[in-house]
């Protein structure tokens, strides 16, 4: 695969890198913000079992109910498009949750963390298949998968440093991280 590093031209880079950037960067801010979540709901919002059991739940029925909708919009408009906005949901739901620790305000956050999720859900790979080509596609798949593979890893280990100080440092960083290079791959590659 040539051409990683290559501009297709002066104004967008190789669909490739941006997907494999794009898969780093989610699994490592999602390996840090995931694997202290329920830490954070317990000591900090202070969430009991039923609560958080709730939460689970409103997460599961936000993306059941939401899935076909947001396939279809991603189908029928854009999956470049789905991906930008479902970001954006998924890195508010993640803000809300970090900033308010109540349980209402987390169900919320859960909600938007969902709607983003299934914006998500299978855009990523609807759109590089769409700019590379069937006959690309599947070693780039493999490629993202290593690396975001490798990026979690990483990202489980960060986040457990922070979380001796505080439980909300890795949401912070997480969400921080993600939301700089995301946005910065969709702004390159539009």
């Amino acid at each position: 695969m040539e051409g990683y590093l290559m501009l297709q031209d002066r104004r967008r880079l190789d669909a490739t890198l941006v997907y494999l950037i794009f898969s780093g960067v989610s699994s490592l801010s999602f390996s840090l913000i995931v694997t202290v979540n329920l830490v954070y709901q317990v000591e900090v919002a202070k969430l009991n079992p039923l609560q958080l059991v709730l939460v689970g739940t409103a997460l599961e029925v936000v993306c059941f109910l939401c899935q076909v909708p947001t396939g279809v919009l991603a189908d029928v408009y854009s999956r470049r498009l789905s991906v930008i906005v479902g970001v954006f949901l998924l890195g508010a739901g993640f803000i809300l949750e970090g900033s308010i620790p109540l349980f209402a305000t987390i169900v919320v956050a859960q909600g938007l963390f969902g709607i983003g999720a299934t914006f998500m859900d299978g855009a990523e790979q609807a759109w590089i298949t769409d700019e590379v080509g069937e006959d690309k596609v599947g070693r780039i798949f493999l490629r993202g998968t290593q690396v975001g593979l490798v990026a979690a890893f990483f990202g489980s280990f960060i986040s457990v440093g922070p979380c001796q100080y505080s439980t909300q440092s890795p949401h912070h960083r997480g969400r921080c991280i993600e939301r700089v290079a995301r946005g910065l791959s969709a702004a390159l590659h539009a």
